[in-house]
């Protein structure tokens, strides 16, 4: 009995001896963890905004199925793909009216008004 827990020692340490030690832990910091999970947000967003029946009929329009679009947003890279979803939300499509947009708009409102009474 007494050499089989020998040999099973010597099986041990030899493994330990041999077999590195590939595994490691370390910490992560929070900007890495929040940008893993915002590069795949961003992902999700820009692959939804093709899923949109809109953006896929323009897609088909111009001649793009959108399995080749969405082929294209995996083949970007991730800087690509971060700029695509950041400007989504200032697109026309998606419906963003920003401040300015507005004071235009009620610019142009208010001379046309006035146009209107003054020919009146």
């Amino acid at each position: 009995m007494q050499s089989i827990y020998k040999f099973l020692i010597h099986v041990l340490v030899t493994s330990l001896i041999f077999v590195p030690f590939s595994l490691n832990a370390a910490m992560i910091s929070t900007d890495k963890a929040f940008k893993t999970e915002q590069t795949v947000e961003n992902k999700n967003k820009v692959l939804e905004f093709l899923n949109r029946t809109d953006v896929a009929a323009k897609f088909e329009s111009m001649g793009v199925s959108p399995q080749m679009a969405q082929e294209r947003v995996n083949a970007m890279t991730q800087a690509e793909v971060n700029q695509v979803a950041k400007n989504i939300d200032s697109l026309p499509a998606a419906g963003d009216l920003t401040i300015t947009t507005a004071g235009w708009i009620g610019i142009v409102g208010v001379l046309a008004v006035l146009a209107w009474l003054f020919y009146k």
